[in-house]
């Protein structure tokens, strides 16, 4: 899935777009290996659950993230990639 979103940050407009990849995996946690550009603004990155994403507070971008990945979970895969906009 890709998620498209503008915004202004720092006093510069950006244009940003997130890629969202499904994986299955028997290690809870496996290193991630920044970018310099991400190590510039990126604050958290986190591996989560379903659950954890159906109960977060956060503000998730995409908004739907949740009921699309329950959806995939479940069966219902998409014939083509998604692009979400928020």
């Amino acid at each position: 899935m890709d998620s498209r979103n503008r915004f202004q940050y720092r006093g510069h407009h950006h244009h940003r777009i997130d890629h969202v990849y499904l994986a299955t995996t028997t290690t809870p946690r496996l290193p991630l290996k920044s970018t310099d550009n991400e190590k510039q603004g990126l604050i958290e990155r986190r591996w989560r659950t379903l659950d954890d994403l159906i109960h977060s507070t956060d503000k998730l971008l995409p908004a739907q993230l949740p009921n699309l990945l329950r959806q995939i979970l479940h069966g219902n895969l998409p014939t083509d990639p998604l692009i979400l906009h928020d």
